[in-house]
């Protein structure tokens, strides 16, 4: 009788090993909080002083955003692959996600910040 070719062999599953479950659960719970705080930004910048944001008009959300996007171009371009290149990847992730935290969290305390420094001529 011919042997059979998938006697011995253990069936594929990508769910098998926890490292990538754990992987996947971990880039889900990031990319929801990047996205709260895309979505949470522009209306932080719009809210009134007086409710704790910052009051500004529409022009100064389309300025920080554009200059925010430039920013990020230029450091995934530029820094991002050396940095890559001499820490790799896992400590950039875990970097990344250890600086996000106290970030988004202290939205308060930029909008307390902006109340007390002094503007520009033509800021609002």
């Amino acid at each position: 009788p011919a042997a059979d070719p998938a006697a011995g062999r253990e069936e594929f599953s990508l769910w098998r090993g926890n490292h990538v479950l754990i992987a996947c659960l971990a880039y889900v719970a990031l990319a929801m909080v990047q996205q709260m705080f895309d979505e949470a930004l522009p209306l932080f910048m719009k809210l009134d002083e007086a409710a704790g944001g910052l009051g500004f008009s529409e022009g100064m959300i389309g300025a920080c955003l554009a200059f925010g996007g430039t920013a990020t171009t230029l450091l995934s371009l530029l820094v991002v692959p050396r940095v890559e290149r001499a820490v790799g990847s896992p400590a950039i992730y875990k970097g990344g996600v250890a600086a996000c935290l106290p970030l988004f969290s202290l939205f308060w305390a930029v909008g307390a910040a902006w109340r007390r420094i002094p503007r520009p001529a033509g800021w609002a």
